[in-house]
């Protein structure tokens, strides 16, 4: 028989669980700031869901992430899954975990980002909405389809672009100033605390956040550097915008990469909110030009397009690569 508890009290029991599950080297194992700051809870226990069997003892585990853990003060919750694994040799423990998790959450509210296959049958299995995020990318002029495990040698990116606008650094100090309120309806929640402890607390990563501004509209947008032996990558993790901020948005995304030093920015989202529908972000989609290839992994690198998709059991106005622990060292 299985069991489920839904903490962890010991910060060696989380790690023995992990290095169970995900082997030595996991990150979470020898970053102990950002296990605390991702999973850690107020009352010092740890968010991890963990299955116990009778006879294979401990054979399972869940972690899980509140909004509220980014933003105290935030109205109504909803949990980020996060990592999760199940020992093949107690079936059902991964099913039971989740049922579990969903049951326990005080409004039903989970989703996630980012999935193995086996995840993605056990959520359609529960009826579990799934979908797949938009993954949309800006080339540099000289960016080679070639060098990144795609096809060709040219590429000229079809986009507009505006020249008069203004595109500034924000920090600790002028986030609360620069922050548009607009900007907080969003749900699952972007509120400015919730921003600045997911981006500038952030333990491990460095994120920057810049705001961008034209005559007719004003873009957020929070990013981040990475490199592989071939280049670099300005990832790209939210985007948040008041008026419509095409061709604001690929024009202040230009001069990032321009100034980084990038071959490419690209940004995973599924955005419903009218002001910055995905139709009209004026970046280009990665399926609308075969051949090209724009890695999503960089530690260790993977030239390949990556699939990200999100599973949730509440209607989503917003989801971008940051939910979640999607954007976390592994």
């Amino acid at each position: 028989m299985i069991e489920i508890r839904s903490k962890c009290h010991s910060v060696d029991e989380v790690r023995t669980l992990i290095a169970e599950f995900w082997g030595p080297r996991h990150a979470l194992l020898h970053d102990a700031r950002l296990l605390d700051w991702q999973h850690k809870d107020a009352d010092g226990s740890y968010n991890f869901f963990v299955a116990e069997d009778e006879n294979v003892g401990c054979c399972g585990l869940l972690g899980y992430i509140p909004i509220s853990q980014w933003d105290a003060s935030v109205r109504s919750d909803a949990w980020f899954g996060a990592i999760w694994a199940a020992n093949p040799d107690a079936p059902g423990a991964g099913l039971l975990l989740l049922k579990r998790l969903i049951e326990v959450q005080p409004e039903h509210r989970y989703y996630t980002v980012g999935m193995s296959d086996i995840a993605a049958r056990i959520y359609a299995r529960l009826g579990i909405g799934l979908e797949t995020l938009g993954h949309y990318f800006l080339p540099a002029g000289h960016f080679n389809p070639s060098q990144w495990g795609g096809l060709g040698k040219t590429f000229c990116a079809p986009l507009s672009f505006i020249h008069r606008f203004d595109i500034r650094l924000v920090g600790s100090d002028d986030l609360e100033s620069a922050w548009e309120a607009e900007w907080t309806e969003r749900y699952p929640t972007r509120s400015e605390p919730f921003v600045r402890k997911r981006f500038l607390e952030h333990p491990t990563y460095e994120y920057q956040l810049h705001i961008a501004t034209s005559e007719h509209a004003r873009v957020f947008i929070a990013s981040r550097i990475v490199e592989s032996h071939i280049g670099k990558c300005l990832k790209i993790l939210d985007v948040l915008s008041t008026g419509d901020p095409a061709p604001l948005l690929p024009s202040a995304v230009s001069a990032l990469v321009e100034d980084s030093g990038a071959s490419f920015a690209d940004y995973y989202c599924i955005d419903r909110c009218t002001a910055t529908s995905t139709s009209t972000l004026g970046l280009l989609r990665v399926s609308d030009f075969p051949g090209v290839v724009v890695p999503n992994y960089f530690s260790p690198f993977e030239p390949r397009n990556v699939t990200l998709r999100a599973a949730h059991t509440f209607p989503l106005e917003f989801v971008t690569r940051s939910d979640g622990d999607q954007d976390r060292p592994s």
